[in-house]
C-alpha cells in the first residue's frame, strides 16, 4: 500500500535538467530581444532629437516673421567689419531705429555685469559663435524695441553672488522663460543650456547622446561658417569630435539656401570629420550618392534641418 501510494504522490520540484533548459530558453530569448530592444530605445531618442531641431526650426521662423522677415546672423567668420555689417543689417530689422551703436556694442562687454570693474570678455558680442547664435537670438531677445537686448543693468542685479560673473544658472534665471520681457519663441530646458568656454554666452545640447550643442548657420555665411567644438574659443566641449560645417548638393549649391541649416552631432558627440576636397574647406557634400561617402561614422548620423532623420537614412 505504501508503495503504491509513493507511486502516485505527486511531485513539488523540477529536475536538473528541466531547470537547466529553462535557464537556456531564458537566455536565447535575452540574446535575441536586448539589442532589438537597445535599437528600439536609440531610435526612440533619436526620434526625440530631431522632433526638439524641428522646433527650434520653427522658432527661427518665427523669429523671422517677427523680425523684418530676415533670419539672424550666427556670428562665424574672422573679418570683423563683415562680422558688424552682418550684425547691424538684423539690429535695423529688429529696431527700425537702432538705437545700439554697433562699433561699441561690439567690442565692449555691455552684457558684463562686472563692466565697471574691468570684467574682461565675459559677454562681449565679439565672442559669440555658431554654437551660442541661436541661443542667444532666441532666448534674450526682449520685446522692447528700444533695448532688445538685457544690458549691463540687467546683468548687475543678475550676479546674486556678486562675484562679477554669471553662471549658467544665473543667466538661465535672468534671460529664460520666466522673464517676463523675453520673446518667447522657444522654451529652452534650463538643464541644458551650457556656457562650455566660460564667455557668458550659452550652448544648448540635446536630451539624449553626448552633451554636444546643437549649431546654427545662417545661409550668409554658409561659405564661411565653422563650428570646432575642440578650439578654445569654443570651449573645448568635453565630450565632442569632429567640425561642424554646412551641408551643400555641390560646389556653390547649398541645400536650404537663402535659409539657415541647423545641426546635431547625433548620439555620439561626433560632427564628422573636415573632409579635404579641393574645392571643399567650409561645407561638406549631401545629398551624396551613398552613406559611405558622408565621410566616418560621424557625419553618418547627425541630424540636420535640411533632412527629415538621420543623413545616412535620407540617402538609403
Amino acid at each position: 500500500m505504501k508503495s503504491s501510494a509513493a507511486r502516485f504522490c505527486r511531485r513539488t520540484g523540477f529536475t536538473l535538467v528541466e531547470l537547466l533548459v529553462v535557464i537556456a530558453i531564458i537566455g536565447i530569448l535575452t540574446a535575441i530581444l536586448v539589442p532589438t530592444l537597445a535599437v528600439a530605445i536609440r531610435r526612440t531618442r533619436e526620434a526625440a532629437i530631431r522632433f526638439e531641431m524641428k522646433q527650434l526650426e520653427m522658432a527661427m521662423e518665427e523669429y523671422k516673421t517677427n523680425n523684418g522677415l530676415t533670419y539672424p546672423t550666427d556670428f562665424s567668420g574672422v573679418d570683423e567689419a563683415a562680422k558688424k555689417a552682418r550684425l547691424n543689417a538684423v539690429l535695423k530689422k529688429i529696431s527700425p531705429n537702432n538705437v545700439i551703436d554697433v562699433d561699441v556694442w561690439w567690442d565692449e562687454d555691455q552684457f558684463n555685469p562686472n563692466k565697471n570693474a574691468g570684467g574682461g570678455d565675459f559677454r562681449k558680442p565679439n565672442t559669440l559663435g555658431p554654437g551660442e547664435a541661436m541661443v542667444f537670438w532666441l532666448l534674450e531677445l526682449q520685446t522692447n524695441k528700444l533695448r532688445p537686448f538685457p544690458n549691463q543693468t540687467d546683468m548687475s542685479a543678475a550676479d546674486g553672488d556678486g562675484n562679477g560673473s554669471l553662471s549658467a544658472a544665473e543667466l538661465t534665471a535672468l534671460i529664460g522663460a520666466q522673464k517676463s520681457g523675453s520673446v518667447k519663441l522657444f522654451e529652452f530646458d534650463p538643464e541644458r543650456l551650457y556656457d562650455f568656454d566660460g564667455d557668458g554666452w550659452l550652448e544648448y545640447v540635446p536630451r539624449y547622446g553626448e552633451k554636444v550643442p546643437f549649431v546654427y548657420f545662417d545661409s550668409r555665411t554658409y561659405d564661411i561658417a565653422g563650428y570646432d567644438p575642440t578650439a578654445a574659443i569654443n570651449g573645448p566641449v568635453p565630450d565632442a569630435k569632429g567640425v561642424a560645417l554646412s551641408y551643400a548638393r555641390a560646389p556653390g549649391q547649398w541645400n536650404a539656401e537663402e535659409k539657415f541649416q541647423i545641426l546635431s552631432a547625433g548620439y555620439d558627440g561626433d560632427y564628422g570629420e573636415n573632409r579635404d576636397y579641393t574645392d571643399q574647406t567650409k561645407w561638406k557634400l549631401y545629398p551624396t550618392a551613398n552613406a559611405a561617402s558622408l565621410g566616418n561614422l560621424g557625419d553618418r548620423d547627425n541630424f540636420s534641418s535640411i533632412a527629415e532623420g538621420r543623413l545616412d537614412k535620407g540617402l538609403e
